[in-house]
């Protein structure tokens, strides 16, 4: 379960496509292939520039590392073009004969608009004018302490908190659930392994099956609803241009996969992990925590068909299960959490180029989840439906315009069946209410906006999106806008400002649980950026201030209202140096600085009291630094280094004996009075090069997380009269994972 088991879910495998035997007529010619790569002016490859045969149906995306081939039967003269938006189209003449094209070196120009802009492809789309940091797959599986994980390697980037040693993703002072999380266009609604309140232990969709991962920290544009705080936006793999084969083996888990281009227009990706992590625990001496050790398997599948040289469809599968059983200690008893989750996702997505500089994207999903988690009394089932219909467009209009729009109608079910205690006491004796509740939620969401050159160093860019939500009743509308101005050819500063909504999960509505009358969760972002960026060094500095109002308030006679409001305000600072694979030392260094606060309730003796105080993910001081050293071409070495101020929290001062049942009532002092020890961690590993016959390779690798062995502290656990607490420390001590991967093509 710990670093690189994230790794072993991967692409690849290849399948034979036949032969001609000596006896048999003779056959057409074979197909050639056509290959190359599209670079910028300096030098760096282009991901997702459209590469075709003029006139014809022929022709392939860019891949991440700028890498396109595709086949043909074609003979003769043909126009090879290469096109993306923000840049000047190119055109060369080819003969095409018997023989193989290539390797072929295109060399793209920009436009007269050369400031950040939106960047539309024909197989995924991102916004570079949003503040966002665009992560490689290799950055991700490369990254010592991130498991190979895309969360884990997110949270080293600014504006990210160190809440504990998981992968939720809690973004400049809010809540891991105001963070959205696509696939594909996608809502992944769990997007977390072992889930927890924040968030889990790894992400659900590993680094090998995404081509390209987005994210925002704020300011995102009016594409984006229904979160209050940040965007990450993932988009899987595209056809496979070559079979491959991929097997892992390593001290918790096996995996393999396969990678199969069917034919021109047609390829199949499939790859499966199994893991129990029972040998790795008794290695690392944590055997007898656990009544289950973690387990899980997962698969996934996609199929593409590019049925033209601008349109595609991909049909996208996953399914995974994961349990767990660690034992808990209780003020009242000695207790064991039980974990069972399945997930799954279902995902066809549609893309074309009707036109040079029009894209049309629609996605149609199913996400359904199950998880039952037992402690004590508390023992509850939730399941979850996710249907989601998404249509996306951007069209430029001349060289100084851009205009995006797109809708989305999301339908969630969720139910939950068991029971859950009256307090906050879990014993298995105590009190417990019923639950078998089902709700129904539907949002309705549309946008629509321009980005516009304003003479040759000012580009404007404003939008406005509306989402109605049936449980709520409500409409909102969310204007949102942003400037950028060029300084010099380095230099970039950002200017952002914009409203966001977030609507209550369905069950908040719930008249037994919730509030009916409840509204949306609002946001306004204030946003003032800087950038520097030349070959291979960046520098990244950002101030921001965030509004929150009609937050969800706890309430003893409503049980929730949208009283409650608050800020977050900061400054998150970034520097990176060097290319991975290309310096032999390279890496970044992250901060954030951070102060949050809201209006809280607390438990007192003359009932609950409303208190503006820090909010819980306050962390004042973020830092991290990743560096990486190729000792040789083939041993690659790495380090983590993770601080953060300890998180605050809110201490119980007293307790009262219950007359009937006998257990001690906590009561609590001030709102987050109190902040738990600093938390420190360094991350190392190591791996090993080994090429094999022609193109294959095997990798072996060492993992050691938390590497001076510090027992970080994430809480307290208080005694049954609770005049004694005790810190509960973290379960990841120096912990070593190893294993091999070998690749075939």
């Amino acid at each position: 379960m710990k670093a690189w088991i994230a790794t072993l879910a991967s692409s690849l495998l290849a399948v034979g496509l036949g032969h001609v035997s000596p006896g048999l007529p003779a056959q057409e010619a074979p197909p050639k292939i056509l290959r190359g790569v599209v670079v910028d002016e300096r030098g760096q490859p282009l991901p997702y520039v459209n590469v075709f045969l003029k006139n014809t149906y022929v022709g392939d995306v860019s891949d991440s590392t700028g890498y396109f081939s595709f086949s043909t039967d074609l003979r003769g003269r043909y126009v090879l073009v290469a096109s993306r938006i923000g840049y000047e189209r190119r055109e060369q003449t080819l003969e095409l004969g018997a023989s193989d094209v290539g390797p072929l070196k295109i060399v793209l120009r920009q436009q007269a608009v050369a400031l950040p802009e939106a960047t539309v492809t024909a197989s995924a789309f991102t916004s570079g004018d949003e503040k966002g940091v665009t992560l490689k797959r290799m950055d991700v599986v490369t990254t010592p302490g991130a498991a190979a994980d895309i969360f884990l390697a997110i949270k080293t980037f600014p504006g990210l908190a160190h809440i504990d040693e998981g992968s939720g993703l809690f973004v400049r002072g809010g809540d891991v659930s105001e963070t959205v999380v696509l696939l594909d266009q996608a809502t992944v609604v769990h997007p977390y392994r072992y889930e927890s309140p924040t968030g889990g232990t790894f992400g659900t969709i590993t680094p090998f099956l995404v081509s390209g991962t987005f994210f925002s920290s704020g300011g995102f544009s009016a594409r984006y609803g229904n979160a209050l705080s940040g965007i990450l936006a993932l988009q899987s793999l595209g056809r496979p241009n070559q079979p491959q084969y991929h097997f892992n083996i390593g001290l918790a888990a096996l995996s393999a996969g396969l990678s199969v281009p069917i034919n021109n227009q047609l390829g199949l990706r499939f790859s499966g992990n199994r893991s129990n992590t029972a040998l790795m625990f008794r290695v690392n001496g944590r055997y007898a925590e656990f009544t289950r050790h973690p387990r899980g398997s997962d698969a996934n599948l996609s199929l593409n068909y590019d049925y033209s040289a601008t349109g595609r469809l991909k049909l996208f599968a996953y399914v995974a299960e994961s349990a767990i059983g660690v034992r808990v200690d209780q003020p009242s008893f000695d207790g064991v959490f039980n974990s069972d989750d399945t997930n799954q996702l279902y995902n066809l997505q549609w893309s074309e180029l009707p036109a040079e500089n029009w894209l049309v994207q629609a996605s149609l999903s199913l996400n359904r989840y199950r998880t039952r988690r037992n402690l004590g009394v508390f023992d509850l089932t939730q399941e979850d439906q996710t249907y989601k219909l998404r249509v996306d467009s951007e069209v430029g209009l001349g060289k100084r315009v851009k205009m995006a729009f797109g809708s989305e109608r999301e339908l969630t079910r969720n139910r939950f069946l068991g029971r859950f205690p009256e307090t906050d006491v879990l014993d298995p004796a105590a009190a417990f209410t019923a639950v078998d509740a089902s709700f129904d939620a539907v949002r309705t969401g549309g946008y629509l906006e321009g980005q516009v050159q304003l003479g040759g160093r000012l580009v404007a860019k404003a939008g406005v999106r509306a989402d109605h939500h049936n449980l709520a009743g409500q409409t909102t509308l969310d204007p949102r806008a942003s400037l950028f101005y060029r300084l010099a050819p380095d230099h970039t500063l950002r200017v952002a400002w914009g409203r966001y909504h977030q609507f209550p999960a369905p069950q908040f509505y719930a008249p037994d649980y919730g509030n009916p009358a409840l509204q949306a969760q609002q946001a306004v972002h204030y946003i003032l950026g800087y950038e520097y960026r030349r070959d291979d060094v960046q520098v990244r500095a950002e101030a921001y201030y965030k509004q929150y109002d009609r937050l969800l308030l706890e309430d003893e006679a409503l049980q929730f209202t949208n009283g409650s409001h608050g800020y977050a305000r900061g400054v998150d600072l970034f520097f990176k140096r060097g290319v991975l694979f290309q310096d032999k030392l390279n890496g970044w260094i992250s901060y954030s600085f951070l102060q949050s606060k809201r209006l809280q309730t607390r438990e007192t003796e003359a009932g609950a009291v409303p208190e503006f105080a820090p909010s819980s993910f306050d962390i004042t001081h973020n830092l991290t630094v990743v560096a990486k050293y190729g000792v040789t071409d083939r041993i690659t070495t790495g380090l983590t280094y993770r601080f953060a101020t300890g998180r605050p929290f809110t201490p119980v001062v007293r307790a009262r004996r219950h007359p009937q049942f006998g257990f001690y009532l906590p009561f609590e002092g001030p709102v987050n009075s109190e902040r738990l020890p600093d938390f420190h961690r360094l991350d190392a590993s190591f791996s090993y090069l080994l090429p094999l016959k022609g193109q294959d390779f095997a990798v072996f690798y060492v993992g050691i997380s938390n590497l001076l062995n510090r027992q970080n502290v994430l809480g307290y656990d208080y005694s049954l009269d609770y005049r004694r607490r005790t810190p509960r420390k973290t379960n990841f001590s120096r912990f070593v994972y190893f294993g091999v991967t070998v690749t075939f093509r």
